[in-house]
């Protein structure tokens, strides 16, 4: 111990190092082999005896299942069973007989492996005589080939399934025996390499205790100190010097510790000095590698001239930032005032009640502007309804809902159209022209779908034309949807050959017709608001399970359910359903 605490701080390393090596790489060894064993044993009861259990299990549920259907098939002879046994037959089976083969083959015993191609054998040529029962032809009609049958299958099918249950459930239990003697094996295995642990653990402390009463004075001590120190400027604190006066690494150590306060002390008062925006500040270099005093004289001088550039910059950000609060204002108000032009303009449920009592229009733009719009227009005693869906929302979409809005009043209010097909093909034409002029190449893709209705005051009919919108017909409790064209209004050029088709429906009283913009079947909410829709079909289910209720209930009962179904999942597009109950 007195030549061993003499000696250099690297001297005193190295033979701790090598004493420390030659413990962990006996234990190191012999745990690698203990663990290699158990990685094997392991590795036998995760591919082979484990799968083969289940495999077992499977096959001894498959056989059972088996009998009873076949039994079944005999008791009640449905066609259904028969059919299912059949299939199961000529898929499962094969499978699992692969399957158990397969791990069979991989199981270090030839007697085993005889055993479970025995024990497939039973089972494949026991499922071909249950295959014969369940392929015969039995009726009540034919009772002695009935009878035989089931002496078939009380005589022999029977009795040989308990034969090849038992002979399942021995393999069963061979495997699990199995696991148990690897489980056995491992516990002795890690109990040996437990006891070697703790003599490498009570090695490595009589080791511990020698190297440290001779290294405990002359390193301990001394590093503790240095320790502190270095974690004090760690923390960006400046430390007293180190007092050490011995000779070893420990004593140099100290030197350089000291050297590197006293030069932190000095970094530290320029970056104060900076800190204080006192760019005037001198300081020199510690050497021509000292990057930290290099960087924070180049900050000094960038901070110097940033400061001035900011100031500067500062008075043009507030002139800049008034002009943008001006306009965003305007835009504002404008956004506001053109919510007030549209609402003031379009139909609400009060205008559309004055001709059809029982209605509503359900009306949620996503923005404060909408692309969808309700329109109305009345021509003698003939009542036009639309449910119009621009291109877009927002504003872009408002502006051509204006479009679409005085064109429809335009051509009713000018020209001879009476039809709905006709009155679309006439729109289509007008957007075309208002969107692209003569150039029907334009790029331009801008344009809107529409249901729309002509509903008779003094009569019992409907015509309908649509734009890729439906109509549902709502009548004795069942509903009809009347698809629309799937040709979009102004999006597209049509020539002459294409026309709108016109729908004529005759409705009786109670009957109900509802038409709306995609907004609202292509809402995503639900459990998977990031897949599920809404969708038309939901739509027709909540107008069928509510047709009792009154018209405006209904609405409600609609706005309820787009509500719960949205839930906290953003707004897709604008929503707009009209509904009218005769």
């Amino acid at each position: 111990m007195e030549f061993f605490s003499r000696q250099k701080i690297g001297t005193k390393i190295r033979v701790g190092f090598f004493l420390l090596v030659g413990l962990i790489l006996i234990n190191g060894i012999i745990t690698i082999y203990v663990l290699s064993t158990s990685m094997k044993l392991d590795r036998k009861v995760t591919e082979v005896l484990n799968p083969t259990q289940r495999s077992v299990a499977e096959l001894e549920l498959f056989v059972t299942n088996s009998k009873e259907h076949c039994k079944k098939w005999v008791q009640e002879i449905h066609e259904d069973d028969r059919k299912f046994f059949l299939a199961k037959l000529d898929t499962t089976f094969p499978e699992l007989e692969k399957q158990i083969m397969d791990l069979a083959a991989q199981l270090d015993d030839n007697k085993e492996q005889a055993r479970f191609k025995a024990v497939m054998d039973s089972s494949r040529a026991l499922l071909q005589t249950m295959e014969k029962v369940v392929n015969t032809d039995l009726s009540m009609e034919r009772i002695d080939e009935l009878y035989s049958t089931i002496v078939v299958v009380d005589e022999n099918i029977t009795p040989r399934t308990e034969q090849l249950l038992r002979s399942i459930a021995s393999l069963s239990d061979d495997m699990q025996n199995s696991v148990q003697e690897i489980a056995d094996t491992k516990v002795k295995s890690f109990r040996l390499l437990e006891i070697l642990v703790y003599v490498f653990i009570v090695a490595l402390i009589v080791l511990g205790i020698l190297i440290s009463r001779s290294t405990e004075k002359s390193i301990v001590g001394p590093i503790k100190k240095l320790k502190a120190a270095i974690d004090t400027l760690r923390i960006g604190a400046i430390p007293e010097h180190v007092e050490n006066d011995s000779q070893d690494e420990v004593g140099e150590m100290s030197v350089s510790v000291n050297r590197l306060i006293e030069s932190r002390k000095q970094t530290a008062n320029f970056a104060e000095q900076i800190g204080r925006e006192e760019f005037s500040a001198d300081y020199t270099m510690l050497s021509g590698q000292d990057i930290l005093g290099a960087s924070l004289i180049n900050m000094r001088d960038n901070l110097k001239v940033s400061k001035e550039e900011l100031e500067a910059k500062q008075e043009a950000l507030v002139e800049v930032n008034d002009i943008v609060q001006n306009k965003n204002k305007k835009i504002t108000e404008s956004i506001n005032y053109a919510e007030h032009i549209q609402k003031a303009i379009l139909p609400t449920d009060e205008v559309l009640q004055k001709y059809l009592p029982e209605s509503f229009i359900y009306y949620v733009p996503r923005d404060v502007v909408s692309g969808d719009f309700p329109w109305l227009y009345r021509r003698g005693n003939d009542l036009y309804v639309a449910a119009v869906d621009c291109t877009g929302h927002g504003v872009p979409g408002a502006l051509l809902s204006f479009v679409g809005y005085f064109s429809l009043n335009e051509i009713l209010g000018r020209s001879d159209f009476d039809k709905p097909a006709d009155i679309l093909d006439e729109l289509n034409r007008r957007v075309n022209i208002t969107l692209r002029g003569k150039q029907q190449e334009s790029k331009v893709r801008d344009g809107m779908d529409i249901a729309l209705c002509k509903i008779s005051l003094d009569s019992n009919k409907i015509e309908y034309a649509g734009a890729y919108r439906p109509l549902y017909h709502i009548s004795q409790g069942k509903a009809k949807r009347i698809k629309g064209d799937s040709m979009p209004i102004g999006r597209t050029h049509h020539s002459n050959e294409l026309k709108y088709t016109n729908h004529e429906i005759e409705y009786s009283k109670g009957d109900t017709i509802l038409f709306f913009s995609d907004g609202l079947p292509d809402q995503f909410g639900g459990s998977n608001p990031d897949e599920d829709q809404y969708l038309s079909g939901r739509v027709k289910r909540v107008a069928l399970e509510n047709l009792d209720k009154p018209i405006m209930e209904l609405k409600e009962v609609f706005r309820k359910d787009f509500e719960e179904w949205k839930g906290d999942t953003r707004q897709t597009d604008d929503v707009l359903l009209i509904g009218v109950r005769f």
